[in-house]
Protein backbone atom coordinates (compact mmCIF):
# COMPACT_ATOMS: atom_id res chain seq x y z
CA UNK A 1 0.00 0.00 0.00
CA UNK A 2 1.53 3.48 -0.94
CA UNK A 3 1.92 6.46 1.17
CA UNK A 4 -0.68 8.42 -0.89
CA UNK A 5 -3.82 5.53 -0.91
CA UNK A 6 -6.51 5.69 1.45
CA UNK A 7 -6.43 2.98 4.43
CA UNK A 8 -8.88 0.61 3.84
CA UNK A 9 -10.72 -0.19 7.11
CA UNK A 10 -10.78 -3.43 8.35
CA UNK A 11 -13.09 -5.62 10.53
CA UNK A 12 -12.24 -5.57 14.06
CA UNK A 13 -11.76 -9.32 15.58
CA UNK A 14 -10.54 -11.20 18.46
CA UNK A 15 -8.12 -13.35 16.84
CA UNK A 16 -7.66 -15.25 13.63
CA UNK A 17 -7.11 -18.76 13.49
CA UNK A 18 -6.38 -20.50 10.21
CA UNK A 19 -8.64 -23.40 9.67
CA UNK A 20 -7.79 -26.41 7.16
CA UNK A 21 -10.42 -28.64 5.90
CA UNK A 22 -9.91 -31.98 4.15
CA UNK A 23 -12.71 -33.52 3.38
CA UNK A 24 -13.62 -36.87 3.49
CA UNK A 25 -14.25 -38.96 0.25
CA UNK A 26 -16.56 -40.59 1.98
CA UNK A 27 -18.80 -37.40 2.88
CA UNK A 28 -18.30 -35.53 -0.30
CA UNK A 29 -20.88 -34.61 -2.56
CA UNK A 30 -20.90 -35.15 -6.26
CA UNK A 31 -24.45 -33.75 -7.88
CA UNK A 32 -23.70 -35.40 -10.40
CA UNK A 33 -23.42 -38.60 -9.25
CA UNK A 34 -25.89 -41.23 -7.43
CA UNK A 35 -26.23 -41.36 -3.56
CA UNK A 36 -24.82 -44.78 -2.10
CA UNK A 37 -25.32 -46.09 1.17
CA UNK A 38 -22.26 -47.16 3.54
CA UNK A 39 -22.69 -51.19 4.03
CA UNK A 40 -24.06 -52.48 7.18
CA UNK A 41 -20.92 -54.32 8.13
CA UNK A 42 -16.98 -53.89 8.11
CA UNK A 43 -15.47 -54.99 4.91
CA UNK A 44 -12.02 -56.28 5.33
CA UNK A 45 -9.62 -56.97 7.83
CA UNK A 46 -7.60 -53.78 8.70
CA UNK A 47 -7.59 -51.17 11.37
CA UNK A 48 -9.80 -48.33 10.88
CA UNK A 49 -13.72 -49.80 10.32
CA UNK A 50 -13.00 -53.43 8.95
CA UNK A 51 -13.17 -56.12 10.78
CA UNK A 52 -11.49 -56.86 13.95
CA UNK A 53 -10.93 -59.69 16.16
CA UNK A 54 -10.26 -58.26 19.65
CA UNK A 55 -12.82 -59.95 21.49
CA UNK A 56 -11.12 -63.94 20.43
CA UNK A 57 -9.28 -63.51 23.41
CA UNK A 58 -13.19 -63.94 25.87
CA UNK A 59 -12.97 -66.87 24.11
CA UNK A 60 -10.04 -68.57 25.68
CA UNK A 61 -12.42 -67.94 29.19
CA UNK A 62 -15.90 -69.12 28.04
CA UNK A 63 -17.48 -72.17 28.49
CA UNK A 64 -16.50 -72.51 32.07
CA UNK A 65 -20.05 -74.10 32.89
CA UNK A 66 -19.02 -77.11 30.23
CA UNK A 67 -16.03 -77.64 31.72
CA UNK A 68 -17.16 -77.25 35.68
CA UNK A 69 -19.30 -80.35 34.37
CA UNK A 70 -16.65 -82.76 33.69
CA UNK A 71 -14.15 -81.58 35.94
CA UNK A 72 -13.75 -84.75 37.56
CA UNK A 73 -13.75 -87.04 35.27
CA UNK A 74 -11.53 -84.61 33.35
CA UNK A 75 -8.97 -84.65 36.15
CA UNK A 76 -9.05 -88.28 36.88
CA UNK A 77 -7.26 -89.39 33.90
CA UNK A 78 -3.33 -88.26 33.44
CA UNK A 79 -4.37 -86.81 30.08
CA UNK A 80 -5.32 -83.92 32.27
CA UNK A 81 -1.62 -83.11 32.36
CA UNK A 82 -1.67 -83.02 28.50
CA UNK A 83 -0.62 -79.22 26.96
CA UNK A 84 -3.31 -78.13 24.67
CA UNK A 85 -5.68 -75.20 25.17
CA UNK A 86 -9.11 -76.01 26.87
CA UNK A 87 -12.09 -73.83 27.40
CA UNK A 88 -11.89 -72.18 30.40
CA UNK A 89 -9.34 -73.98 32.42
CA UNK A 90 -9.68 -71.51 35.38
CA UNK A 91 -12.99 -73.94 36.03
CA UNK A 92 -10.77 -76.55 37.02
CA UNK A 93 -9.32 -74.13 39.53
CA UNK A 94 -11.51 -74.49 42.98
CA UNK A 95 -10.65 -72.64 46.04
CA UNK A 96 -10.89 -75.94 47.87
CA UNK A 97 -11.01 -79.87 46.28
CA UNK A 98 -13.35 -82.23 46.61
CA UNK A 99 -12.60 -85.15 49.48
CA UNK A 100 -15.48 -87.66 48.00
CA UNK A 101 -17.46 -87.86 44.74
CA UNK A 102 -20.56 -86.58 44.55
CA UNK A 103 -23.77 -88.30 45.75
CA UNK A 104 -27.07 -88.44 44.93
CA UNK A 105 -29.71 -87.77 47.36
CA UNK A 106 -31.46 -90.72 48.33
CA UNK A 107 -32.37 -93.37 51.16
CA UNK A 108 -30.11 -96.39 51.15
CA UNK A 109 -30.82 -99.09 53.40
CA UNK A 110 -29.47 -102.70 53.84
CA UNK A 111 -32.76 -104.86 54.12
CA UNK A 112 -30.73 -107.79 56.01
CA UNK A 113 -27.78 -105.63 57.37
CA UNK A 114 -29.93 -102.60 58.79
CA UNK A 115 -27.82 -100.01 57.53
CA UNK A 116 -29.66 -96.88 56.78
CA UNK A 117 -27.83 -94.15 54.69
CA UNK A 118 -29.03 -90.58 53.54
CA UNK A 119 -27.31 -90.75 49.71
CA UNK A 120 -26.55 -92.53 47.35
CA UNK A 121 -22.99 -93.23 45.64
CA UNK A 122 -21.72 -92.04 42.50
CA UNK A 123 -20.78 -95.11 40.79
CA UNK A 124 -24.25 -96.65 41.80
CA UNK A 125 -26.43 -94.37 40.25
CA UNK A 126 -24.15 -94.32 37.25
CA UNK A 127 -24.91 -98.04 36.92
CA UNK A 128 -29.12 -97.38 38.30
CA UNK A 129 -29.73 -93.55 37.18
CA UNK A 130 -32.73 -92.57 39.37
CA UNK A 131 -33.08 -89.73 37.78
CA UNK A 132 -33.91 -91.55 34.43
CA UNK A 133 -36.82 -93.43 36.26
CA UNK A 134 -40.65 -92.07 36.83
CA UNK A 135 -42.36 -91.71 40.06
CA UNK A 136 -43.41 -94.50 41.68
CA UNK A 137 -41.37 -96.67 39.70
CA UNK A 138 -39.96 -99.94 40.81
CA UNK A 139 -36.86 -102.02 39.98
CA UNK A 140 -35.00 -105.17 40.81
CA UNK A 141 -31.49 -105.05 39.81
CA UNK A 142 -29.14 -107.93 40.23
CA UNK A 143 -25.10 -106.40 40.32
CA UNK A 144 -22.28 -109.64 40.64
CA UNK A 145 -18.34 -109.49 39.51
CA UNK A 146 -17.88 -109.75 35.78
CA UNK A 147 -15.77 -113.00 36.47
CA UNK A 148 -15.84 -113.64 40.24
CA UNK A 149 -13.17 -116.39 39.88
CA UNK A 150 -10.71 -114.62 38.26
CA UNK A 151 -10.95 -111.25 39.67
CA UNK A 152 -11.68 -111.74 43.13
CA UNK A 153 -8.44 -114.87 43.74
CA UNK A 154 -5.48 -115.56 42.08
CA UNK A 155 -5.41 -118.32 39.92
CA UNK A 156 -2.69 -121.63 40.95
CA UNK A 157 -0.18 -122.36 38.31
CA UNK A 158 -1.50 -126.03 38.19
CA UNK A 159 -4.61 -125.01 36.75
CA UNK A 160 -3.01 -122.87 34.06
CA UNK A 161 -2.80 -125.39 30.66
CA UNK A 162 0.81 -125.53 29.34
CA UNK A 163 2.43 -123.94 32.80
CA UNK A 164 5.03 -125.27 33.70
CA UNK A 165 3.75 -125.98 37.24
CA UNK A 166 1.43 -127.95 35.38
CA UNK A 167 3.86 -130.39 33.70
CA UNK A 168 5.95 -130.66 36.67
CA UNK A 169 2.85 -131.08 39.40
CA UNK A 170 4.13 -134.31 39.99
CA UNK A 171 7.67 -133.27 41.00
CA UNK A 172 6.80 -131.03 43.83
CA UNK A 173 7.04 -134.03 46.43
CA UNK A 174 10.48 -134.15 45.34
CA UNK A 175 12.18 -130.54 43.94
CA UNK A 176 15.20 -130.38 42.73
CA UNK A 177 18.19 -128.18 43.89
CA UNK A 178 17.96 -124.52 43.09
CA UNK A 179 20.74 -123.63 41.12
CA UNK A 180 20.72 -119.91 42.18
CA UNK A 181 21.41 -120.72 46.17
CA UNK A 182 22.00 -124.62 46.21
CA UNK A 183 18.32 -125.06 48.38
CA UNK A 184 15.34 -126.91 47.30
CA UNK A 185 12.69 -124.93 45.59
CA UNK A 186 9.05 -126.05 45.61
CA UNK A 187 8.09 -125.78 41.35
CA UNK A 188 4.85 -124.26 42.85
CA UNK A 189 6.43 -121.43 44.23
CA UNK A 190 6.58 -118.31 41.77
CA UNK A 191 10.00 -117.24 40.98
CA UNK A 192 8.49 -113.68 40.82
CA UNK A 193 7.32 -113.14 44.67
CA UNK A 194 7.74 -116.13 45.93
CA UNK A 195 4.47 -116.92 46.52
CA UNK A 196 3.14 -120.92 46.61
CA UNK A 197 1.09 -122.34 43.54
CA UNK A 198 -0.18 -119.21 43.12
CA UNK A 199 0.50 -117.29 39.58
CA UNK A 200 1.78 -114.04 39.65
CA UNK A 201 2.73 -112.08 36.65
CA UNK A 202 4.33 -108.23 36.25
CA UNK A 203 2.19 -105.89 34.63
CA UNK A 204 2.74 -105.47 30.51
CA UNK A 205 3.99 -102.36 29.21
CA UNK A 206 0.56 -101.56 27.50
CA UNK A 207 -1.12 -102.59 31.34
CA UNK A 208 1.52 -100.28 33.04
CA UNK A 209 0.78 -96.97 30.23
CA UNK A 210 -3.50 -98.28 30.25
CA UNK A 211 -3.23 -97.43 34.20
CA UNK A 212 -1.37 -94.80 33.88
CA UNK A 213 -3.50 -92.73 31.75
CA UNK A 214 -7.13 -94.09 33.59
CA UNK A 215 -4.80 -93.36 36.62
CA UNK A 216 -6.18 -96.98 37.85
CA UNK A 217 -5.75 -97.38 41.96
CA UNK A 218 -3.00 -98.88 43.60
CA UNK A 219 -3.72 -102.03 44.28
CA UNK A 220 -2.38 -102.99 48.09
CA UNK A 221 -2.42 -106.77 48.07
CA UNK A 222 -0.70 -108.53 44.67
CA UNK A 223 -2.94 -111.45 45.05
CA UNK A 224 -5.36 -109.56 43.69
CA UNK A 225 -4.15 -109.00 40.74
CA UNK A 226 -4.43 -111.89 38.33
CA UNK A 227 -3.10 -113.54 35.34
CA UNK A 228 -3.52 -113.01 31.83
CA UNK A 229 -6.36 -110.35 30.73
CA UNK A 230 -8.23 -110.70 33.98
CA UNK A 231 -7.06 -108.04 35.89
CA UNK A 232 -8.20 -106.42 39.05
CA UNK A 233 -10.46 -103.24 38.58
CA UNK A 234 -11.40 -101.59 42.33
CA UNK A 235 -14.44 -99.79 42.24
CA UNK A 236 -13.64 -97.66 39.15
CA UNK A 237 -11.72 -95.45 37.32
CA UNK A 238 -11.64 -93.32 34.15
CA UNK A 239 -12.36 -95.21 30.96
CA UNK A 240 -9.14 -95.27 28.42
CA UNK A 241 -11.50 -94.97 25.87
CA UNK A 242 -13.71 -92.38 27.92
CA UNK A 243 -15.07 -89.48 25.28
CA UNK A 244 -13.37 -86.95 27.45
CA UNK A 245 -9.86 -88.41 26.80
CA UNK A 246 -10.04 -88.93 22.93
CA UNK A 247 -11.06 -84.54 23.35
CA UNK A 248 -7.80 -84.19 25.38
CA UNK A 249 -5.99 -86.22 22.42
CA UNK A 250 -7.57 -83.96 19.88
CA UNK A 251 -7.41 -80.40 21.40
CA UNK A 252 -3.60 -81.49 21.94
CA UNK A 253 -3.17 -82.27 18.13
CA UNK A 254 -5.58 -78.99 17.37
CA UNK A 255 -2.78 -77.06 19.73
CA UNK A 256 0.21 -78.54 17.52
CA UNK A 257 -1.68 -77.58 14.68
CA UNK A 258 -1.98 -73.58 15.86
CA UNK A 259 1.63 -73.49 16.94
CA UNK A 260 2.66 -74.22 13.49
CA UNK A 261 0.27 -71.81 11.86
CA UNK A 262 1.60 -69.07 13.87
CA UNK A 263 5.73 -70.12 13.05
CA UNK A 264 4.48 -70.08 9.24
CA UNK A 265 2.97 -67.13 9.44
CA UNK A 266 5.67 -65.64 11.64
CA UNK A 267 2.97 -64.46 14.81
CA UNK A 268 5.07 -64.58 17.61
CA UNK A 269 2.30 -62.79 19.75
CA UNK A 270 0.17 -65.96 19.08
CA UNK A 271 2.89 -68.76 19.51
CA UNK A 272 3.97 -67.18 23.29
CA UNK A 273 -0.01 -67.08 24.14
CA UNK A 274 -0.27 -71.10 22.53
CA UNK A 275 2.16 -71.97 24.64
CA UNK A 276 1.44 -70.12 27.55
CA UNK A 277 -2.41 -71.26 27.83
CA UNK A 278 -1.09 -74.59 27.44
CA UNK A 279 1.46 -74.65 30.27
CA UNK A 280 -1.76 -73.00 32.14
CA UNK A 281 -3.85 -76.06 31.20
CA UNK A 282 -1.22 -78.48 32.21
CA UNK A 283 -0.60 -76.84 35.41
CA UNK A 284 -3.66 -76.58 36.57
CA UNK A 285 -4.58 -80.51 35.30
CA UNK A 286 -1.72 -81.88 37.85
CA UNK A 287 -3.08 -79.71 40.85
CA UNK A 288 -6.32 -81.30 40.42
CA UNK A 289 -5.04 -84.54 39.37
CA UNK A 290 -6.56 -87.45 41.62
CA UNK A 291 -7.43 -91.17 41.71
CA UNK A 292 -10.30 -92.94 43.85
CA UNK A 293 -9.44 -94.62 47.45
CA UNK A 294 -9.87 -98.32 48.34
CA UNK A 295 -11.32 -99.55 51.15
CA UNK A 296 -11.27 -103.00 50.41
CA UNK A 297 -13.22 -105.74 52.84
CA UNK A 298 -9.81 -106.86 55.29
CA UNK A 299 -11.91 -109.92 56.47
CA UNK A 300 -13.23 -112.86 55.30
CA UNK A 301 -15.94 -113.31 57.95
CA UNK A 302 -19.42 -114.97 56.79
CA UNK A 303 -22.17 -112.18 56.14
CA UNK A 304 -25.64 -111.56 55.78
CA UNK A 305 -27.07 -111.22 51.68
CA UNK A 306 -25.92 -107.75 50.45
CA UNK A 307 -29.29 -106.58 49.72
CA UNK A 308 -30.14 -103.20 49.29
CA UNK A 309 -33.21 -100.69 48.77
CA UNK A 310 -32.88 -97.40 47.75
CA UNK A 311 -35.69 -94.88 48.14
CA UNK A 312 -35.73 -91.27 46.87
CA UNK A 313 -38.46 -88.63 46.99
CA UNK A 314 -40.39 -89.47 44.23
CA UNK A 315 -41.37 -92.52 45.23
CA UNK A 316 -38.96 -94.70 43.43
CA UNK A 317 -37.74 -98.09 45.19
CA UNK A 318 -34.92 -99.78 43.16
CA UNK A 319 -34.35 -103.15 45.01
CA UNK A 320 -30.35 -104.51 44.55
CA UNK A 321 -29.45 -108.01 44.43
CA UNK A 322 -25.87 -108.38 45.30
CA UNK A 323 -23.33 -109.56 48.20
CA UNK A 324 -22.16 -107.80 51.29
CA UNK A 325 -19.01 -107.07 49.61
CA UNK A 326 -20.58 -105.01 46.53
CA UNK A 327 -22.91 -103.80 48.44
CA UNK A 328 -20.15 -101.72 50.79
CA UNK A 329 -17.96 -101.08 47.56
CA UNK A 330 -21.24 -99.06 45.77
CA UNK A 331 -22.97 -98.16 48.71
CA UNK A 332 -21.75 -98.29 52.62
CA UNK A 333 -18.12 -97.40 51.57
CA UNK A 334 -16.79 -93.58 51.29
CA UNK A 335 -15.70 -92.72 47.85
CA UNK A 336 -12.58 -90.79 48.46
CA UNK A 337 -10.17 -88.58 46.60
CA UNK A 338 -7.00 -89.18 47.12
CA UNK A 339 -4.87 -86.16 45.36
CA UNK A 340 -1.29 -86.30 43.61
CA UNK A 341 -0.20 -82.91 45.38
CA UNK A 342 -0.54 -81.63 48.75
CA UNK A 343 -2.89 -78.49 49.87
CA UNK A 344 -0.05 -76.29 49.77
CA UNK A 345 1.23 -77.23 46.28
CA UNK A 346 -2.10 -77.59 44.96
CA UNK A 347 -2.52 -73.87 45.99
CA UNK A 348 0.71 -72.80 44.87
CA UNK A 349 0.14 -74.24 41.76
CA UNK A 350 -3.50 -72.79 41.02
CA UNK A 351 -1.81 -69.47 41.32
CA UNK A 352 0.85 -70.34 39.17
CA UNK A 353 -1.87 -71.10 36.18
CA UNK A 354 -3.65 -67.86 37.21
CA UNK A 355 -0.82 -65.80 36.53
CA UNK A 356 -0.03 -67.45 33.26
CA UNK A 357 -3.73 -67.40 32.18
CA UNK A 358 -3.93 -63.81 32.36
CA UNK A 359 -0.95 -62.18 29.94
CA UNK A 360 -1.70 -65.77 27.57
CA UNK A 361 -5.44 -63.64 26.82
CA UNK A 362 -3.84 -60.42 26.61
CA UNK A 363 -1.71 -62.03 23.57
CA UNK A 364 -4.20 -63.39 22.49
CA UNK A 365 -5.94 -60.02 21.84
CA UNK A 366 -2.59 -58.69 19.65
CA UNK A 367 -1.95 -61.23 17.42
CA UNK A 368 -2.48 -60.97 13.81
CA UNK A 369 -6.18 -61.07 12.12
CA UNK A 370 -4.97 -64.55 10.55
CA UNK A 371 -4.35 -66.16 14.40
CA UNK A 372 -7.01 -64.61 15.60
CA UNK A 373 -9.40 -66.49 13.48
CA UNK A 374 -7.93 -69.24 13.84
CA UNK A 375 -7.99 -69.13 17.25
CA UNK A 376 -11.53 -68.28 17.75
CA UNK A 377 -12.63 -71.22 15.69
CA UNK A 378 -10.81 -73.67 17.83
CA UNK A 379 -11.84 -72.50 20.74
CA UNK A 380 -15.25 -72.51 19.41
CA UNK A 381 -14.92 -75.73 17.98
CA UNK A 382 -13.64 -77.12 21.36
CA UNK A 383 -16.94 -75.18 23.96
CA UNK A 384 -19.32 -76.96 21.27
CA UNK A 385 -17.86 -80.51 22.00
CA UNK A 386 -17.50 -80.07 25.05
CA UNK A 387 -21.65 -79.16 25.53
CA UNK A 388 -21.98 -82.15 23.21
CA UNK A 389 -20.53 -84.63 25.46
CA UNK A 390 -22.63 -83.63 28.26
CA UNK A 391 -25.51 -85.57 26.28
CA UNK A 392 -23.76 -88.71 26.29
CA UNK A 393 -24.27 -90.80 29.30
CA UNK A 394 -21.40 -90.78 32.65
CA UNK A 395 -20.92 -94.57 32.21
CA UNK A 396 -19.31 -93.70 28.65
CA UNK A 397 -16.58 -91.60 30.83
CA UNK A 398 -15.79 -94.49 33.28
CA UNK A 399 -14.67 -98.28 33.66
CA UNK A 400 -16.99 -100.21 35.29
CA UNK A 401 -16.06 -103.67 33.76
CA UNK A 402 -15.67 -104.88 37.55
CA UNK A 403 -19.24 -105.10 37.77
CA UNK A 404 -22.11 -106.91 35.49
CA UNK A 405 -25.85 -106.02 36.39
CA UNK A 406 -29.00 -107.18 34.80
CA UNK A 407 -32.47 -105.61 35.53
CA UNK A 408 -34.22 -108.97 36.88
CA UNK A 409 -38.16 -106.64 37.70
CA UNK A 410 -40.57 -109.50 37.96
CA UNK A 411 -43.40 -109.35 35.04
CA UNK A 412 -45.96 -108.81 37.12
CA UNK A 413 -43.84 -105.86 39.16
CA UNK A 414 -42.67 -104.26 35.83
CA UNK A 415 -44.52 -100.95 35.18
CA UNK A 416 -46.29 -100.17 38.26
CA UNK A 417 -45.63 -96.29 37.76
CA UNK A 418 -48.05 -96.28 34.37
CA UNK A 419 -51.07 -97.70 37.21
CA UNK A 420 -51.67 -101.10 35.74
CA UNK A 421 -54.56 -102.03 38.36
CA UNK A 422 -57.99 -101.67 37.85
CA UNK A 423 -58.04 -97.49 39.00
CA UNK A 424 -55.49 -96.95 36.80
CA UNK A 425 -53.58 -94.60 38.70
CA UNK A 426 -49.76 -95.02 40.06
CA UNK A 427 -49.44 -95.33 43.62
CA UNK A 428 -46.64 -95.42 46.36
CA UNK A 429 -48.45 -98.09 48.13
CA UNK A 430 -48.50 -100.62 45.31
CA UNK A 431 -44.97 -99.59 44.63
CA UNK A 432 -44.06 -100.53 48.08
CA UNK A 433 -45.85 -103.57 48.26
CA UNK A 434 -43.83 -104.60 45.26
CA UNK A 435 -40.89 -104.11 46.85
CA UNK A 436 -42.17 -105.78 49.89
CA UNK A 437 -43.22 -108.50 48.02
CA UNK A 438 -39.59 -109.34 46.86
CA UNK A 439 -38.03 -108.41 50.24
CA UNK A 440 -40.30 -110.59 51.96
CA UNK A 441 -39.67 -107.60 55.07
CA UNK A 442 -40.77 -104.62 56.25
CA UNK A 443 -38.48 -103.74 59.17
CA UNK A 444 -36.50 -101.99 56.42
CA UNK A 445 -39.36 -99.45 55.50
CA UNK A 446 -39.89 -99.31 59.08
CA UNK A 447 -36.08 -97.76 59.60
CA UNK A 448 -35.93 -95.25 56.86
CA UNK A 449 -39.26 -93.89 57.86
CA UNK A 450 -41.06 -95.11 54.00
CA UNK A 451 -44.76 -95.08 55.78
CA UNK A 452 -46.10 -93.19 58.24
CA UNK A 453 -45.71 -94.37 62.13
CA UNK A 454 -49.20 -94.93 62.59
CA UNK A 455 -51.61 -97.65 63.89
CA UNK A 456 -52.78 -97.89 60.36
CA UNK A 457 -49.63 -97.98 58.26
CA UNK A 458 -48.53 -100.14 61.34
CA UNK A 459 -51.58 -103.33 60.38
CA UNK A 460 -51.05 -102.71 56.47
CA UNK A 461 -47.10 -103.39 56.89
CA UNK A 462 -48.16 -106.41 58.47
CA UNK A 463 -50.64 -107.65 56.13
CA UNK A 464 -47.98 -106.96 53.64
CA UNK A 465 -45.40 -109.03 55.44
CA UNK A 466 -47.68 -111.71 55.53
CA UNK A 467 -48.83 -112.20 51.81
CA UNK A 468 -45.36 -111.82 51.03
CA UNK A 469 -44.07 -114.73 53.07
CA UNK A 470 -47.16 -116.53 51.63
CA UNK A 471 -46.42 -115.89 48.07
CA UNK A 472 -49.67 -114.19 47.77
CA UNK A 473 -48.68 -112.26 45.12
CA UNK A 474 -51.54 -110.81 43.73
CA UNK A 475 -52.31 -109.56 47.01
CA UNK A 476 -54.73 -105.90 46.29
CA UNK A 477 -52.39 -103.30 48.29
CA UNK A 478 -54.31 -100.35 47.30
CA UNK A 479 -57.30 -101.69 48.27
CA UNK A 480 -56.55 -102.71 51.61
CA UNK A 481 -54.73 -99.61 52.50
CA UNK A 482 -57.97 -98.15 51.82
CA UNK A 483 -59.94 -99.97 53.75
CA UNK A 484 -58.00 -100.51 57.14
CA UNK A 485 -57.96 -96.23 56.63
CA UNK A 486 -62.18 -96.35 56.11
CA UNK A 487 -62.06 -98.63 59.85
CA UNK A 488 -60.05 -96.68 61.43
CA UNK A 489 -62.25 -93.55 60.93
CA UNK A 490 -64.91 -95.55 62.00
CA UNK A 491 -63.31 -96.55 65.05
CA UNK A 492 -62.70 -92.54 65.90
CA UNK A 493 -66.32 -91.52 64.82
Amino acid sequence: MGPNEPETPTQPHLCTAEVHIKADPALSFDPTSSVTLSPSFPVGRDDGGQWRLDIVALLAVTGEAFIHEHSQAITSSALCMLPRIMPAPQALMQPWRPVSLPSETAKVTGVYSGLVMDSLGFFANIIHPLDLLPPFAFRVIEIKRNDHRLYDSPIPLEKIPGSAAARTERATTNPGPNHRNGNAMNSGDDAETGTNGVFRRRATIQERVSDFITNAPDVKDPSERPSAKYRARFKSQASLYSPLNLLAIFSFFLTVGLVVAAIVLHDGTALLGIILISMASSIIGAAAWWKPALLPRRNSNRTPPGDVIIRNREGVLVLIKCTEEIARELYSGVEECLYYTSGRAYRIYMILGAIIIMPAVILFGNCTFTMQLLVGIAYMLLNVLYWALGLLPRSLYWDLSRYKWNDITPPDAAGCETGDDDSGIASYTRTLWYAIRETKSTEWARRTGAVPGTREWNKWLSEAEAAAVREERNWRAVARKNDIMKEERNYWD
